[in-house]
Parts: structure tokens; C-alpha cells; sequence
């Protein structure tokens, strides 16, 4: 398969490109990246004649038409993205023109040269549930609360149910759910998405678009909330914390994701759009603990609870079963992830 595919030095497309070059060795890979803080050439394992790079703003892709004409591809990947939400509270034009901008520039050359796009999004752009929501969901007591549980097979842990199966009380927790985001970069990938469906209704594209939930692992950068918690315990610095840490994330080793998207690519529609989630959800601050204790134990005086980011949502986590029932199911379990994760950290302070 020849492929072109954006923002693949960052995290999860580097990920993904090395993974993909292992399991299809054949395939042709040229990648479109703009090389942002975000991202490394160093975070792609090898370069051949097979994994080719332009060097550009998606924005910009229409300069390189001819390039991707010759590489004759058989499906574009569109994966770059602004994506620190905290970035995006400071100054949400960056958000726009990459998230948005950047992806009508692909979806429209895309349309000029008839090639299948798949568009890798994200859970924070859909309909999550508040604090209040959830004790609703725990307060269903009684003869009554437990007859509604039974129809609708609620387990006995509604905190942890909700998220995955409240499609079945509120029509669409699953892939049609309805957008609700919170912060400038959900708002823009949310657009993006939009775009993405209106180019498929008014002229017939082949679209896919991926949501997965919060990837974690090796190569993802210094200012999100995992390696940010290993670099504060490495340098003996305080952890910051957001409100009392009880938001909770659906974590989903990066891997296991690229293991996902291969299926994707394998078994995509042109028309739908797929969750990709672990179902191990976790509180902030349980997340802060449980490295804290692989860690040695002796670093809980270094946690410090910062005033809450504005818009902070509650939860973020997603029904994948449409994606399991065709073939996929995570492999790496938290603790493992965990463990892999903090290896990479460990070696790469060190090598300082």
C-alpha cells in the first residue's frame, strides 16, 4: 500500500509509522510534517527509500501536489494536530489554522485526486458527563434504580459503566454522539470532523475518522501529563495537580492504538467513524500514585494540587466495541504500560 500520511514525527504517528513498517513491510510511507516542538526525525527508527519525508505545513499541501501525485497513494492519513490543551486556553489561533485549516487544505486535495481519507481525531471533542451526572448514575437505588439497571444492564459500578454504555440511556455515547467540547482544541478537532463529514455528504469522499482516547507511552512529549509527572519525580520537582486530581481518562497505550489503527486501515468503510478506548479508566490522581509507588514510594510530598484548568472535563473514555466485534482488543493493560513507559523516561534521563 502507498500511503501518505501528516504529522507522523510526533507521538503517535512515529509510533505508528514504526510499528506499520515492521507488520507491512511493503508499504510506501511519505510523510507531511511540519517538524513543530512536537515532534523529532530521531522519532522514526529507520529511513529508507520505502519512508520519505516532506517537510511542510499542512496548510500548505496543495504546493506539493505533484509529490504526492507521484508517490500514487492509496490512502491519506491525516494525523497532525496542535493537540497541549493548555496551549490552546493561551492562544487558540495555532488550533485553528493546523486543526482546521490544515485539514480542509487535505480533505480538498484529497477530493481533487480522489484519494480515501482517514481522519485521526479525539474523544475530547463529543459529549462527556459532568460530576452531577455521575452521582445521578450511583444514586440509582431501590426497587426502582435497580429494575432501570437491570433493563439497561448496568453493572453494579455505574462510575465506571458510564462512559462506555450510557449510549444505551442517552442515544449516542458511541461513534454518533453528539459534539460537546470544552476547550479551543477540542472545538477545532470537532471542526475538523465537521469538515470531514460535510466533504463526505457533498462530494462522496471516502472518509474515515478515528477517535482514540488518551494515548500514553514512549516518544510522547515532555508537556503532557504522564511524562510531565516522571520528569518532576526525576528532577525532584513538585507534581502539579488540577483541582483535587478526580477527573478520570480512559488510557490507552500507544501501542495498542497503532495495533487498532492497522485494523482500521484494513477493514475501513469510507464512511464511518471508529472509537478506539483500553476501558482502563483511571483518576488523575490515582495515575500520580500508582507511578509514584513503581517509583520507589517515596515521592507522595512531591504532589501539589494547582487551581483547576477552566473547562476541565470530568471524563474522557469511549465505547470501542463496534471496533472489537471486528478483531481488535488491547493487549497492554495499565500496569504494564506503566512500566514501559517509565522505562523510556528512565533511560532517556539519563542519557541527558
Amino acid at each position: 500500500m502507498n500511503i501518505v500520511a501528516t504529522g507522523c514525527l510526533g507521538f503517535i504517528g512515529s509510533n505508528w509509522v514504526n510499528l506499520r513498517k515492521k507488520t507491512h513491510p511493503e508499504d510506501r510511507i511519505l510523510i507531511i510534517d511540519k517538524k513543530t516542538y512536537a515532534g523529532s526525525l530521531h522519532n522514526i527508527e529507520i529511513w529508507d527509500e520505502q519512508t520519505r519525508i516532506i517537510r511542510a505545513d499542512v496548510v500548505d499541501i496543495a504546493n506539493h501536489r505533484r509529490a504526492i501525485e507521484v508517490w500514487k497513494p492509496d490512502l491519506f492519513i491525516h494525523m497532525a494536530a496542535e493537540s497541549h490543551v493548555d496551549n490552546s486556553i493561551a492562544d487558540a489561533s495555532p488550533f485553528v489554522h493546523t486543526n482546521v485549516s490544515g485539514t480542509v487544505a487535505c480533505l480538498e486535495l484529497c477530493r481533487q485526486l480522489g484519494i480515501p481519507f482517514c481522519h485521526i481525531s479525539t474523544d475530547e471533542c463529543v459529549k462527556h458527563y459532568s460530576p452531577n451526572q455521575v452521582s445521578i448514575m450511583n444514586g440509582l437505588t431501590g426497587e426502582f434504580g435497580s429494575k432501570l439497571m437491570e433493563f439497561y444492564r448496568i453493572p453494579e459500578s455505574p462510575y465506571k459503566y458510564l462512559e462506555t454504555n450510557i449510549g444505551k440511556l442517552d442515544k449516542g455515547i458511541h461513534e454518533v454522539n453528539e459534539f460537546d467540547p470544552s476547550s479551543p482544541y477540542s472545538a477545532s478537532k470537532a471542526a475538523g470532523e465537521m469538515f470531514c463529514n460535510a466533504y463526505k455528504k457533498t462530494y462522496g469522499m471516502e472518509i474515515d475518522i478515528v477517535r482514540p482516547t488518551n494515548n500514553y507511552g514512549p516518544r510522547q512529549h515532555g508537556e503532557k501529563f504522564i511524562p510531565t509527572i516522571l520528569r518532576s519525580i526525576f528532577e525532584g520537582k513538585k507534581i502539579p495537580i488540577y483541582g483535587k486530581g478526580e477527573n478520570f481518562r480512559d488510557w490507552l497505550f500507544v501501542e495498542d492504538f497503532c495495533h487498532a489503527f492497522n485494523k482500521i486501515i484494513e477493514i475501513r468503510t469510507g464512511k464511518d467513524i471508529w472509537h478506539v478506548s483500553a476501558q482502563q479508566e483511571r483518576k488523575n490522581i490515582d495515575v500520580v500514585m500508582e507511578i509514584i509507588g513503581k517509583l520507589g514510594g517515596r515521592h507522595y510530598d512531591l504532589i501539589e494540587y494547582v487551581e483547576d484548568r477552566p473547562g476541565h472535563d470530568f471524563c474522557y473514555s469511549l465505547d470501542s466495541s463496534k471496533l472489537r466485534s471486528r478483531g481488535w482488543s488491547p493487549k497492554v493493560d495499565f500496569s504494564e504500560g506503566l512500566n514501559r513507559t517509565i522505562a523510556f523516561y528512565q533511560k532517556e534521563y539519563e542519557n541527558r
